[in-house]
């Protein structure tokens, strides 16, 4: 199921960056769903595209929530918290020892925001950016905030992908 996710992360990354609802192809589809869901679905992608909040959760979903569970590590929270730091354009954070920017576990509250969708959406300056929020639920006066601009989440997912390819690969000794 793991491999299947990171494959669809993949599938749906590649169909953005080669513009896929713009394609002959999308275009003369044939929907199962029928004629009126799939003019509704269809106005959806063409208003929200691919690159929507909705696909950019499912896919921090796979690439940093499943690989906790079922890998049972954080496989890669130092090298992501460092890949990270480069894209943060706003944090507050009220958790122990993380006074500096440097200090926050962006792994951890990244993946928490994710897996309980408490994830904001905005723009500024004809900006979009996502905000990530964790809160401890047995302690209210902790609570972090990391905000950066859509566009570098997407940047993670690469990361992330290389990361994961480099786990699953050494695991099953196949080059994927």
């Amino acid at each position: 199921m793991f491999c299947q996710a990171i494959a669809n992360v993949s599938l749906m990354a590649e169909l953005f960056n080669n513009d896929f609802l713009h394609s002959e192809y999308y275009n003369c589809m044939d929907w199962s769903c029928g004629t009126v869901n799939q003019h509704n679905f269809q106005e959806i992608l063409s208003i929200s595209g691919l690159g929507n909040p909705a696909m950019l959760q499912m896919f921090m979903y796979s690439l940093l929530v499943m690989p906790k569970e079922l890998l049972g590590t954080d496989f890669c929270k130092d090298k992501f918290n460092e890949e990270v730091i480069k894209y943060v354009t706003d944090y507050s954070s009220t958790y122990p020892n993380e006074t500096n920017k440097e200090d926050v576990n962006y792994y951890r509250h990244i993946r928490n925001a994710i897996a309980h969708s408490k994830c904001d959406y905005s723009e500024s300056d004809g900006k979009s950016y996502v905000t990530f929020k964790d809160n401890d639920t047995r302690d209210n006066s902790k609570h972090c905030e990391i905000k950066m601009q859509t566009g570098d989440v997407g940047r993670l997912f690469e990361f992330l992908m290389t990361e994961l390819m480099k786990v699953l690969n050494n695991t099953i000794n196949v080059d994927l």
